[in-house]
């Protein structure tokens, strides 16, 4: 798997992709300063309200609820229970018009402690980011006028699996049509080696171990 990701990288150019869109763009310039309108604005306020009421995975209704309103508001529509998850969701942009089609992940369950459940791994702040993004690029393809569509997919329990909620919906054919699909996630630092696909998350799976000792996240222990 990760030859064939190697090997498709290198077809791509992607530090040549990077680079053109990197360069000067007052279009995207706007969406991106959108985004982060809509972010220190009005979804700031969301993510501190989903930190403070945690919900373990599949447990995960009131963020839901907080995410799919706000979703709601800006002219998307919204299917719950995706692939039998009852806490997954789909949320598609009303003015959808043909592709190239973006999709948006978000991910939103806190994780499990010994006192109780607690976002130490940023979830809640990754479903605000997102739909600050889906927002912002919706509201340019509707003023603009240009081809495209936007789709964000609410993927619940990435800290418990199984089931893994992510092959599910695949599996549900949920993903179906997109083009790209893209996911934000805080992390410790700002910079990674190079550009490209990476391999953090490639082909995981799902194991079960008991630990002993202090309750510690994975990323810091």
């Amino acid at each position: 798997m990760l030859k064939k990701m190697a090997a498709l990288e290198e077809s791509l150019d992607v530090p040549g992709i990077v680079a053109k869109l990197t360069a000067a763009n007052a279009e995207r310039d706007a969406v991106v300063a959108r985004a982060k309108e809509l972010m220190e604005k009005e979804l700031l306020g969301m993510a501190d309200d989903i930190a403070t009421h945690p919900e373990i995975g599949f447990q995960e209704t009131r963020s839901i609820g907080k995410l799919t309103d706000y979703l709601r508001q800006h002219s998307f529509s919204i299917e719950t229970g995706t692939a039998g998850l009852s806490t997954a969701f789909v949320a598609k942009y009303r003015g959808n018009n043909s592709r190239p089609n973006l999709g948006v992940i978000l991910e939103y369950d806190a994780l499990r402690g010994t006192k109780g459940a607690f976002h130490g791994d940023q979830h809640s702040a990754q479903g605000p980011v997102g739909i600050a993004v889906a927002v912002a690029m919706s509201e340019y393809l509707s003023r603009t006028r240009t081809p495209g569509s936007v789709t964000v997919f609410g993927t619940p329990g990435e800290e418990m699996m199984p089931p893994n909620a992510k092959t599910e919906m695949h599996l549900a054919h949920a993903f179906d049509g997109m083009d790209v699909i893209v996911r934000s996630h805080a992390s410790t630092v700002t910079s990674r080696p190079r550009y490209g696909f990476g391999t953090c998350c490639l082909n995981i799976d799902g194991a079960k171990y008991t630990f002993s000792g202090a309750p510690a996240h994975q990323m810091t222990s």
